[in-house]
């Protein structure tokens, strides 16, 4: 159930393919949008002759409408947006009688007209001038055609046939009438950009229909993805064949239909067989004969969704949802991801988080409401003209935050003697990026941050300041995001270290870890969020308040993966300016420290090519081959290496799941294991997705949960030696971690679902495996990969880091991004190789709410930060209060900016709506000042 976006065809294509649009048994298509001047009408039927010569940009006379078209003969004449409904409609679809189908058609066909509404108001531009840099609206012309089946696919039964598969293809004409009578071309990047909100939009208003016909829906992924509820789902797979065939193609490396529904539209195009039509056939009638023969009657198939729904409806509030509480909460969702977002990602939640709604509710009366309720903030506009927004608690916030670290920059503290510092430097033997890094962090500075790419060798600059620090009397603590590499930090540097949450929520139990004298060092501080970061200033800034002398060094990189929530690093990095240590050291080889570069430069073509020289890249044909290669390639070296670690590393964990049971059933082979699982218990993923959990004598394990009774945390892994029942049928377990032996039973580490919180640990996400070091890497390349996963995924190893991708999931994605009628040339490896290269070197860096601010209003910002010894009779913002949709609902955003401390931010001064009216308010594209590095210290300085 997606709604996908194909770039359009060639004229000459599309004429060979127009029977596929306007012939058989399906109905005529209709004109569902006319734009100006272009001889349709919206609401008519559409006519071959002029639907063909429209699509190639011809006049009534033959002679092209588009005066100005670059030379070009094969153009691109329309892009087609495919909507699909639910499985479980389709299946109603076809089973219904008559009546009951036109009601669904009519609902359906309603949907993607709202859906098609929105792209018309929002995607609708022509580009105009040098190189298209004028964008101008316009009106969309397109015409819809409904189907209503798959492709021939065989079922479970030996039956070949097309299932039902009602969907409706809408082609938007490239081309439209500008405001002075002459027509260009569409921009179809916003058409892309726009896919996943009109998709959104679609599945709103599809289920609003569905249950004003008395149906019921249930939500069952995400962007409001739905099932009828009531339909067999037994039904719903013996007619998913085709679909079927697709997911076969995709579960070998661990992925879905649901989880990676692009990736499947594209091999649904990129693999269709011709269509068998029979025109004499009436499909619904063999259907409703397959049905029969499943043992299931089609009159109580359509009876039973339509009383499931009904007695749906009597269990609902009759009043309906707080539709402004529903709308908070996905703005809430929002924040809790990025400082900002987009339009189109607003009315996507908006419209994803009303399905199942009573009636159908208007996105636009959603955002007005927010609007004027104060709960976002417009920051910009996009090219085409779109809102940028934020909330004012995130804008206060981030504020807040740099006023804090620029504070913070400003204090002293007492350093180690630097004579001291001098001789454990040397003792070190750091480079002379380290030493430098090593020599700021032991300085006076009250804060400091070091960045650095991986493999650069961060914990060894920090063992000799932890001990400077020490030898002066100083108490050292370390933290990070995660109890894993806290312990990691724990063990390099002899330190008491705890994850940062669990420092911060000591504190707030008047449990204060900060006393005088005390040193926090921060590692992997690039995925600490705002939120994160704000309190935890806030905390040193209350210690500093009360006469303590605290100071905190933070180690970390913002070009590897980011915080899930603002980038509270790269806040605190522009106040006080940073240190970059980018000699790598952990690799050996000089060209493997090349790749890790070239990947963290964005140049993955590079990094592929060193790769490939040293043939460490093995491309695989299919998803299964794939796996099977990198498992065997880990076995081998496994055996050839002994006493070496080794890492396997992918997107997803659906992937790794996928690689984990890969290895476990070459260690059954291997006697490793026992022949058949010992215990099957209901798990859960990291990612909260309900799996079975085989384990056997001899399987490697990773806790997923903190049991301070057991001494285990988040990431601790372990190798189970027994697993036994007591005499009262209780299941225990006994695994091995490092020189203990730890016992437990399932209920010690489930969740609140009672499901297990433990997985194998073979193969790890790119997220587990960041702050790891291992001899070797074998890393499942997937396209879903951007810049910064790859990036943490080659950087791993001392030695050679082995790549292995899927070519034919790697030219489905390619097939996808061409033009309909060049689907089917063949692909060369050089563009499949640059595709791959291309999707790994996408930067996601994410952008704060302090872009938007002028130069002049970040040096506002700067001065609001006065020394603390000169603040101290204002109130120090120690931690933003939890941001609810209740909170955002009843506070107003002249409170929350106009009465808001001088401490806390410039714009608390006044409400953002009327620095914007006076002009003072962040403008378009305004940009922080330039940033310098000073070549004393190698600190960036505003």
């Amino acid at each position: 159930m997606v709604a996908t976006i194909s770039a359009g065809t060639s004229a000459r294509y599309y004429t060979a393919q127009i029977e596929y649009y306007l012939g058989g048994r399906e109905p005529d298509g209709q004109w569902l949008l006319a734009g100006r001047e272009l001889g349709v009408i919206a609401g008519s039927l559409v006519e071959s002759a002029s639907f063909e010569r429209l699509h190639a940009a011809l006049d009534e006379d033959g002679r092209p409408l588009v005066r100005n078209d670059g030379g070009r003969t094969e153009a691109v004449g329309g892009y087609d947006v495919t909507f699909s409904p639910p499985k479980s409609l389709q299946v109603l679809w076809g089973l219904a009688d008559a009546g009951w189908r036109a009601k669904l058609d009519a609902v359906d066909a309603a949907a993607v007209q709202q859906a098609m509404a929105l792209l018309d108001r929002d995607a609708a531009f022509c580009r105009r001038g040098r190189g298209g840099a004028v964008l101008e609206k316009v009106r969309l012309t397109a015409a819809a055609f409904q189907h209503g089946e798959a492709r021939p696919a065989a079922h479970a039964d030996g039956t070949v046939f097309a299932d039902p598969a009602l969907h409706t293809h809408v082609v938007i004409l490239n081309l439209a009438q500008r405001a002075d009578g002459s027509f260009g071309r569409l921009d179809g990047r916003t058409l892309f950009n726009l896919k996943m909100c009109c998709g959104a939009v679609y599945h709103q208003a599809l289920a609003a229909g569905l249950m004003k016909l008395g149906l019921g829906v249930e939500v069952t992924g995400k962007n409001g993805i739905f099932e009828v509820v009531g339909v067999d789902p037994e039904l719903c797979t013996y007619f998913s064949a085709r679909r079927r065939e697709i997911e076969n193609e995709l579960s070998p490396i661990g992925l879905a239909t649901a989880d990676a529904p692009a990736l499947a539209a594209a091999k649904a195009r990129t693999t269709r067989r011709a269509k068998i039509i029979d025109a004499a056939e009436d499909r619904h009638a063999f259907w409703r004969v397959r049905a029969a023969a499943l043992g299931f009657e089609p009159e109580h198939v359509v009876a039973q969704a339509r009383g499931v729904g009904r007695d749906r409806a009597l269990l609902r509030d009759e009043v309906g949802p707080d539709n402004k509480r529903v709308a908070l909460a996905a703005l809430e969702e929002l924040i809790q991801r990025d400082s900002l977002f987009e339009h189109r990602h607003l009315v996507a939640a908006l419209a994803a988080a009303h399905v199942g709604s009573n009636a159908f509710v208007s996105i636009d009366a959603e955002l007005a409401a927010l609007h004027n309720d104060g709960a976002v903030i417009e920051l910009d506009r996009d090219r085409w003209g779109h809102p940028i927004y934020s909330t004012p608690e995130i804008v206060q916030l981030e504020q807040a935050l740099f006023v804090q670290a620029t504070r913070l920059g400003q204090a002293k503290v007492a350093a180690p003697a630097s004579h001291h510092v001098a001789r454990l430097l040397a003792a070190a033997g750091l480079n002379a990026e380290q030493e430098a890094a090593a020599r700021l962090a032991c300085g006076s500075e009250a804060i400091v941050t070091v960045e650095g790419a991986p493999g650069v060798g961060k914990s060894t600059l920090l063992r000799p300041v932890a001990r400077a620090w020490q030898d002066a009397g100083w108490r050292v603590i370390g933290a990070s995001t995660a109890w894993k590499i806290a312990h990691q930090l724990r063990d390099d540097l002899g330190i008491d270290a705890r994850a940062i949450d669990s420092w911060l929520a000591g504190a707030e139990h008047d449990r204060a870890f900060l006393t005088d004298k005390t040193l926090l060092v921060i590692d992997e501080s690039g995925l600490i969020t705002s939120q994160q970061m704000q309190r935890i200033l806030g905390k040193i800034e209350r210690a500093r308040a009360e006469g303590l002398e605290v100071a905190v060094r933070m180690v970390g990189d913002r070009r590897q993966l980011q915080p899930i929530g603002g980038p509270g690093l790269r806040i605190v990095a522009e106040a006080v300016g940073t240190m970059r240590v980018d000699t790598i050291v952990r690799q050996r080889e000089s060209w493997a420290r090349n790749v890790v570069t070239a990947f963290g430069d964005g140049r993955a073509a590079d990094a592929l090519g060193h790769l490939a020289e040293y043939g460490c890249v093995h491309e695989l044909d299919g998803p299964a081959s794939t796996i099977n290669a990198l498992i065997e390639n880990w076995e081998s070296w496994r055996r050839d290496h002994p006493s070496d670690s080794s890492l396997i590393v992918a997107k997803t964990n659906m992937q790794v799941a996928a690689l984990n049971r890969a290895v476990r059933e070459r260690l059954r082979a291997a006697g490793e294991l026992a022949a058949t699982a010992d215990v099957s218990l209901a798990a859960v993923t990291p990612s909260g997705q309900p799996v079975t959990l085989d384990l056997a004598e001899g399987d490697r394990v990773r806790f997923l949960k903190r049991n301070d009774i057991l001494g285990i945390v988040n990431g601790t892994e372990g190798r189970l030696k027994s697993i036994e029942r007591a005499a009262d049928g209780r299941l225990r377990l006994k695994a091995q971690v490092g020189t203990w032996l730890v016992a437990f039973g399932p209920d010690d580490l489930t969740d609140e679902a009672g499901r297990v919180q433990v997985a194998h640990a073979y193969a790890t996400t790119c997220y587990g495996s960041q702050g790891l070091t291992t001899e070797t890497a074998f890393v499942l390349a997937d396209p879903a990969m951007d810049r910064h996963d790859i990036h943490v995924a080659a950087s791993r190893s001392r030695g050679a880091t082995q790549l292995f991708f899927d070519r034919r999931a790697l030219d489905a994605r390619v097939q996808a991004e061409r033009l309909l009628g060049d689907r089917n040339r063949e692909i060369e490896p050089e563009e499949r190789i640059a595709a791959l290269a291309d999707a790994l070197s996408r930067s996601g860096v994410k952008k704060t709410t302090l872009d938007y601010l002028t130069p002049a209003q970040r040096q506002t910002l700067r001065e609001q930060a006065r020394p603390l010894e000169l603040a101290q009779e204002e109130p120090i913002l120690e931690e933003q209060p939890e941001i609810t949709p209740e909170g955002s609902a009843r506070r107003n955003r002249r409170h929350l900016l106009g009465e808001a401390s001088a401490s806390q931010s410039v714009s608390a001064a006044q409400d953002v709506r009327t620095l914007q009216s006076e002009g003072a308010a962040p403008k378009p594209n305004a940009r922080a000042p330039s940033r310098r590095r000073s070549r004393s210290k190698g600190q960036c300085l505003e």
